[in-house]
């Protein structure tokens, strides 16, 4: 039988009257006994009433002996209060969390970083824990744009909790390429000429002819037979040989950073406050710092609580000595990175190290013989 239902029990004299009263008013009954003088049946909860209109005609005894369906349980649990307002409470935290930005995420910048987004969010109150139906989003877009000149188009939206920061970053304008600005292509050292590459110009020079800084190697200014002056955009490329010395020190003795055992310690982030879990202080003088953090969820949504992982690595300094081998061997890295960083691209054809100490420093002179470009482009002043 679906639906709510009792069970019935009714005993007196005029048992038959009752049960063909049921029968002629359409109360429908189950389970029907008649058993020591009683009858007992199971009828829906909606006939219970014409049930006992009959039992008082009849002159009956009726007795409900057993309820079930929701309707009655929610009827058995109506005044349990604290039951109701659980309920509501549970309701209530939902609510509130559903509608707290709980993870704020940036994309399509590039130039931009995302930290000063980040930052320009917060000021303008998007950001963990914020209560989301306050934000007027369509208000912050434009501020975001105001605060950060390089982006041309900002858009925010959200999901829940999550909210989406999507950004367009202006195109930066090209360079000018002043391809006609009168101008001379010129020695930027003194070199011997090795190979000559000309694009535009006139040649001045030839191959192993010995140039000095500033000399012409191309030049820009074409004069005719009748005295007129051309001026040209001249370019090329000229490489050349030529001798660079470079000095490089060590000292015997000197201060390092040195970094020590980690520590770490857990917080409880709780809507975008820090709760320190564990006791004491962390205050080391010098440190380095990262945190990774680990969300809760509910109903399979992330909240904005969790647990952050903070670890510090504190470091001190210390003097480190040297014997002079160790000094030299570390000029020669000095001397390898140098070569790496700025003669990459050129030849080193020849190359002498000269070690020498003056006081508690070891000098390291390097001569390079170098064949590499010798010319920049260097405007006409026309007056």
């Amino acid at each position: 039988m679906l639906g709510a239902r009792v069970s019935i029990r009714v005993e007196g004299a005029n048992l038959s009257g009752f049960m063909q009263g049921l029968r002629e008013n359409g109360v429908i009954c189950a389970d029907q006994r008649c058993r020591e003088g009683a009858f007992s049946a199971a009828l829906p909860a909606g006939h219970l009433k014409k049930a006992r209109l009959l039992a008082q005609e009849h002159k009956v005894q009726l007795t409900v002996t057993e309820r079930r369906g929701l309707r009655f349980s929610f009827y058995r649990i109506k005044f349990r209060y604290g039951a109701a307002l659980g309920v509501l409470g549970i309701l209530l935290v939902f609510f509130w969390v559903s509608n707290l930005i709980v993870k704020v995420e940036v994309t399509g910048n590039a130039a931009v970083p995302e930290a000063q987004i980040r930052r320009v969010l917060e000021e303008i109150g998007i950001d963990q824990g914020a209560w989301i139906p306050g934000i007027d989003f369509r208000m912050c877009e434009t501020k975001l744009r105001l605060a950060i000149p390089e982006l041309r188009w900002a858009g925010i939206r959200h999901t829940g909790g999550r909210v989406v920061v999507d950004v367009a970053e202006a195109t930066s304008q090209p360079g000018m390429l002043h391809d006609r600005v009168p101008c001379n292509y010129v020695a930027t050292r003194d070199a011997c000429i090795q190979s000559i590459m000309p694009a535009c110009g006139m040649v001045l020079r030839q191959v192993g002819d010995g140039v000095k800084a500033g000399d012409v190697l191309i030049s820009g200014v074409l004069e005719e037979e009748t005295g007129a002056v051309s001026y040209f955009h001249a370019s090329g490329s000229v490489t050349g040989v030529y001798q660079e010395t470079m000095t490089f020190a060590q000292p015997l003795a000197e201060e390092l950073r040195i970094p020590e055992e980690p520590v770490r310690r857990r917080v409880l982030s709780l809507f975008g406050q820090r709760i320190p879990l564990y006791f004491g202080e962390v205050q080391p003088s010098m440190y380095e710092y990262a945190e990774s953090e680990t969300r809760f969820s509910m109903l399979g949504r992330e909240i904005p609580m969790g647990i952050l992982h903070c670890t510090y690595i504190p470091y001190g300094y210390r003097i480190c000595a040297y014997e002079r081998q160790e000094a030299e061997a570390l000029l020669r890295e000095k001397c390898t990175q140098y070569e790496q960083n700025f003669h990459s691209s050129d030849e080193i054809q020849d190359k002498t190290l000269e070690f020498r100490q003056e006081d508690s420093v070891i000098y390291c002179d390097v001569r390079y013989v170098i064949c590499g470009e010798i010319g920049t482009i260097r405007e006409i002043f026309i007056k």
